[in-house]
């Protein structure tokens, strides 16, 4: 039987967090990162998320603007703006109030 984690090591696996949000500041990382040449699994190493986080992050930040070559630039601060706008879009909306006239509280009529 084989006991071996297949997941990565234990010490990727602590260094790798749930749900976080990329903060402006990993953006800006990412784009320094990006421009050096780092691949994005070590991107991802880098800031302690999934590689998915990482593409998902830099589809999210392409603004259409190319480089001398052609290639898509990704941009941290459309990138920020586009995550706040998809967070204020999916934010939680207040329940309507139902109140004690409201035809769903009559019962038995």
């Amino acid at each position: 039987m084989n006991t071996e984690n297949t997941c990565g090591s234990k010490e990727e696996l602590k260094t790798q967090r749930k749900f976080r949000r990329i903060a402006y500041a990993d953006r800006c990382k990412i784009a320094v990162w990006l421009t050096e040449g780092i691949p994005r699994r070590d991107i991802a190493a880098r800031l302690g998320v999934t590689p998915p986080t990482v593409y998902r992050e830099l589809l999210r930040g392409i603004s259409g603007a190319k480089d001398g070559d052609g290639r898509l630039i990704y941009d941290p601060d459309y990138s920020e703006a586009v995550a706040l706008s998809n967070r204020q879009l999916s934010a939680r909306k207040p329940r309507p109030i139902i109140g004690a006239n409201s035809y769903v509280n009559k019962k038995g009529d």
